[in-house]
């Protein structure tokens, strides 16, 4: 963009990270889409219907791009994966949040339940907007939202569609000598509202929340390369928030089966050594990053423990109160990471019990690690049988839904970097 174009929004940052494919440019550099309909066919997009990008040289009095049809533009580009761009991204400082975790463990129901609730939680109690910075990242997640919790169909199991490799979740360019998949990001823009308290500085403390979900499957070994860097994401990310089932692990599933009725726990299911999962993401983290062996990762490891209903009684049923606390009337609430914390090493006490090669595993990467009882729907599948007699896992019922702390992983990374949006305490609950 010239001097004209950066009347997008003010203030723009100095330095733009593409959120499709990681480059960093100026606002100088910043592509605009055409917007006259004859203007389709962009040689980096493998799609072929979507409209030019182009580096403009004419602008109208509001700094938007004029395109070579006379077209007024609204939309910008990357200038390297000419991939299109919110224009959030132009003024907020971003949090890349990237979550891994083995296949079948969960993230799609996770990530859904988080967003719908991180909503709510966020407006009520913390007096922040959290709302959708591109609808078009976030449509699946979106869908999931509503598949289950605006579902007219409240008795009727509803199954997610666990994240793929391929299609919706990525975006195809044609960079080089062939094509490149990218991941599509959720991304979500944090703002305060006008009763925050710290509602003057909104410009300052606002943020861009970037999501990255990865299937289970692109973390296994050889799956980073040139033509799928899908995972690149993790060598940029501010938190790495690590999926943990422990119905995919045999040493849990044998102590559960006494205290639980979930299918989940009783039906064979396909075991899953997840700490080998948080092994490759430590691997490609280090090498993207110019890690050396021994250094430690200078961000936190949030160990998001799924399914909390199932296991609680392994941690005495440890009850989870929204961790959140009234400072005063015009002070509003503050996230207890005190109570969080302490929580959380009860739970790293039971995984040192069932897994403690994850723990050691995560410890021994970083410094900043927590680890979290989550449950996305608080309730068990249903099952059935197909006429061959194998048992099937199908989906959960809306109206059973009802998640667990699902909120907290954000409401924490927040708290924890950045007090100023979500504040923090450590005193009594």
């Amino acid at each position: 963009m010239n001097e004209k174009s950066s009347q997008i929004r003010v203030p723009l940052r100095a330095a733009i990270s593409c959120p499709h494919c990681w480059h960093e440019f100026s606002p100088e550099e910043t592509l605009w889409v055409a917007a006259h309909p004859s203007l389709v066919g962009d040689p980096i997009l493998a799609d072929e219907s979507q409209q030019q990008r182009f580096l403009p040289t004419r602008f109208d009095v509001s700094g938007n791009a004029i395109d070579i049809n006379g077209e007024k533009c609204n939309d910008v580009a990357c200038p390297e994966c000419h991939l299109a761009i919110p224009r959030a991204v132009f003024e907020l400082e971003p949090l890349v949040v990237s979550v891994v975790g083995a296949p079948s463990c969960g993230k799609s129901y996770f990530l859904a339940s988080m967003t719908w609730h991180t909503r709510q939680t966020m407006a009520r109690e913390f007096k922040l907007s959290y709302s959708d910075a591109d609808t078009v990242c976030n449509r699946i997640l979106n869908a999931y939202e509503e598949e289950q919790f605006f579902n007219p169909k409240r008795d009727e199991p509803v199954k997610l569609d666990k994240t793929a490799e391929e299609g919706d979740w990525y975006n195809e360019i044609n960079f080089g000598d062939g094509a490149k998949r990218l991941p599509k990001p959720f991304l979500f823009a944090i703002r305060p509202s006008e009763s925050h308290p710290n509602a003057r500085y909104a410009d300052r403390i606002s943020r861009i929340l970037t999501i990255y979900d990865n299937a289970g499957e692109s973390f296994e070994p050889g799956k980073d390369t040139a033509e799928k860097p899908v995972t690149r994401h993790l060598a940029k990310s501010d938190v790495l928030m690590m999926l943990y089932d422990p119905t995919l692990d045999p040493r849990f599933c044998e102590d559960l089966r006494s205290v639980s009725q979930d299918p989940q726990v009783h039906d064979i299911r396909k075991a899953t050594k997840q700490e080998r999962i948080f092994t490759e993401v430590t691997e490609r983290i280090r090498k993207h990053r110019g890690m050396s062996s021994n250094e430690k990762y200078d961000k936190p490891v949030v160990v998001i423990v799924t399914k909390y209903d199932i296991w609680a009684p392994l941690i005495n049923n440890v009850q989870l109160p929204p961790p959140w606390v009234k400072l005063g009337k015009k002070e509003g609430n503050a996230l207890h990471v005190g109570f969080i914390e302490k929580v959380s090493n009860r739970v790293r006490e039971m995984l040192m019990e069932y897994s403690p090669e994850l723990v050691q595993s995560v410890e021994a990467f970083t410094e900043q690690s927590v680890f979290l009882p989550v449950s996305a729907t608080g309730a068990s599948p249903t099952k059935s049988v197909t006429a061959e007699g194998t048992p099937v896992i199908g989906g959960i019922c809306p109206q059973d839904i009802q998640p667990i702390w699902v909120e907290v992983p954000v409401l924490y990374t927040l708290a924890k970097s950045n007090k100023y949006v979500v504040p923090a305490t450590k005193g009594f609950l």
